[in-house]
């Protein structure tokens, strides 16, 4: 959560009762961006692995030349 967002969200718990509907919203918006970046990050943790895997077979192979990696395939 951005340092504002933090801010905004502790003034409305101090407020107290009256502003569970501000509240709500404020979190909504945060877990729509940490599902976000969760997306983001699974989707870079699939390339590395298979950059890894790539690499890995190429050297158990036996491979003397400059190693190389194709992009992963979308599902």
């Amino acid at each position: 959560m951005s340092l504002p967002a933090i801010r905004q969200y502790a003034d409305l718990v101090r407020r107290g009762v009256g502003n569970e509907e501000h509240l709500l919203t404020l979190l909504r918006q945060h877990r729509d961006q940490v599902t976000a970046q969760i997306e983001q990050l699974t989707e870079s943790l699939g390339t590395v692995t298979h950059k890894i895997s790539a690499y890995s077979r190429q050297l158990a192979e036996g491979a003397t030349g400059p190693i190389t990696c194709t992009a992963p395939q979308s599902s």
